[in-house]
């Protein structure tokens, strides 16, 4: 069973709020009769509130379209503020990884992990000063996996992979000899991904004078240990994780190399579960978004510099099977469905399940929508989704929204 990543993006949508708030303390007690939650001192405050969503629209014959079930809204007080990544497990827990930005009590700023039931209570809670769990995986047996930095400034430093228990403590942590990411929650440098075997892929961006760029790739056993590990090199690509696990165990980097303003190639390549490069693929443009496929091959976003995608399908042995038409303007690639016939997108503020040529089969608001949807997952059987993201200003949240087919 095969975890997927979540994909990092940006969304303006609207926002429908309604139902029961429960409002939590920095106790950990609940102002409502709910169950309390173990979270660390804070001053955050959350609400859970249950929401009826109207169903959107449909092309044709189809199923029933996902509708919202609960959504869950933090408040930091703590200035800039992401949702760096979000997971859904095989029980229907969901696990959401933020990070806020420095400020004069934490000038490093601070990150969490919030390991949520499938009602949108709160279980377990963890939070960090001057770290960024900036990827995070579930396990077989429903633990995590995280890839993450020490913060410095404003980039990141002391990358490193972890293991959480249920409790979200430690079980072990591998670092890395090399420095890197971007900041903020890494977005595009970082990747924590678990294939079938339980074993934890992770991809690290560093840039370090006149070695640049490196492009790390590493496969871990499940207690840590590192089984291979290659440097690449290329830039990661456009906020999108540059690494893929394939339905074969085989791993998949693509990195982009820039040669001036207005071009750039991606170089693609697919590593056997042992390690072994097996191709290369060129193609043009820059890296938006990279998913393995049902039979061992890889899709990908390709995108120039003007906002022009496009969606390639290249099969098992590299060669390229189709480029879609150029994507619509806004239209974000989340994820292909499992079986290969389809894909879950955001566009204009709907979650959309696609075909093959991108139509919508359903079609459902994004609630609440607010500032900027960072992250994204949907569970193994295609019927629970959830959506991440950020609200900086007034109100400084991050906020988690669930969605359900009927």
């Amino acid at each position: 069973m095969m975890i997927r990543p979540s994909i990092a993006s940006a969304l303006v949508a609207s926002m429908w709020l309604t139902g029961c708030v429960l409002e939590i303390k920095s106790s950990g007690e609940l102002d409502d009769d709910g169950d309390t939650g173990a979270v660390d001192d804070t001053e955050f405050e959350a609400s859970t509130e249950s929401t009826d969503g109207s169903p959107g629209g449909c092309i044709g014959d189809c199923p029933s379209p996902a509708e919202p079930t609960w959504t869950r809204v933090v408040d930091t007080e703590t200035g800039s503020v992401f949702s760096c990544d979000v997971e859904i497990d095989p029980i229907g827990r969901v696990a959401l990884a933020w990070r806020t930005g420095g400020t004069d009590a934490y000038p490093n700023g601070r990150t969490g992990i919030d390991l949520i039931a499938p009602d949108g209570s709160l279980l377990e809670s963890t939070v960090v000063e001057g770290q960024v769990f900036s990827k995070i995986a579930f396990a077989s047996d429903g633990t995590l996996r995280a890839r993450g930095a020490s913060i410095v400034g404003s980039g990141t430093d002391g990358q490193w992979a972890m293991a959480l228990d249920d409790a979200l403590d430690p079980t072990w942590q591998i670092d890395y000899a090399e420095a890197g990411g971007f900041g903020q929650c890494d977005f595009g440098t970082s990747a924590a991904l678990i294939d079938a075997t339980d074993h934890l892929v992770t991809y690290n961006y560093a840039c370090a004078g006149v070695v640049c760029p490196q492009s790390i790739v590493r496969r871990h056993a499940p207690d840590g240990s590192v089984l291979w590990e290659t440097n690449v090199g290329g830039n990661p690509g456009l906020l999108d994780t540059p690494v893929a696990v394939g339905s074969d165990q085989s791993v998949f980097h693509a990195g982009t190399y820039l040669y001036d303003d207005t071009s750039a190639t991606i170089e693609l390549r697919k590593f056997s579960a042992d390690g072994q490069e097996q191709w290369t693929l060129y193609t043009d443009h820059e890296l938006a978004g990279l998913w393995g496929d049902a039979e061992g091959g890889v899709y990908m976003v390709a995108s120039d510099f003007n906002g022009f995608a496009q969606l390639q399908h290249v099969d098992a042995d590299g060669i390229l099977l189709s480029t879609s038409d150029p994507l619509p303007p806004g239209l974000r690639v989340f994820a292909p469905a499992a079986d290969d016939s389809g894909f879950f997108v955001a566009h204009e503020g709907q979650l959309q399940r696609t075909n093959l040529d991108l139509a919508p089969i359903w079609s459902a608001p994004i609630e609440p929508g607010q500032g900027s949807l960072d992250a994204f997952a949907v569970s193994d059987g295609e019927d629970t989704f959830a959506l991440a993201g950020s609200k900086t200003g007034e109100g400084n949240n991050y906020w988690l929204t669930m969605m359900a087919t009927p």
